[in-house]
């Protein structure tokens, strides 16, 4: 067995850091193992373990309007959405 000595030290939002751990402690997994879980699967598949996109044009708009609280629409419920955008 290796003996880990490595440490990472790293910043980030504490609501973030909040609402991730609350998931991991109903997982039983603590963050350490989680960080460990996630760099193991990065080796494993030689990359991120998961699809890494920029959003496109139309989804930069809609989180900008998000984030300014411009132009936003309501809805009542998904069924309403998806009739109003003919989906």
């Amino acid at each position: 067995m290796s003996v880990k000595t490595a440490k990472i030290h790293t910043r980030m939002e504490p609501d973030l850091k909040k609402r991730a751990q609350r998931i991991l402690n109903k997982l039983g997994i603590s963050t350490t193992d989680a960080i460990r879980l996630y760099f193991q699967q990065i080796v494993d598949s030689n990359g991120i373990p998961f699809e890494v996109n920029t959003p496109n044009e139309k989804t930069c708009q809609a989180m900008d309007d998000a984030r300014e609280e411009n132009d936003l629409t309501s809805y009542k419920s998904p069924e309403e959405y998806f009739k109003a955008n003919n989906i």
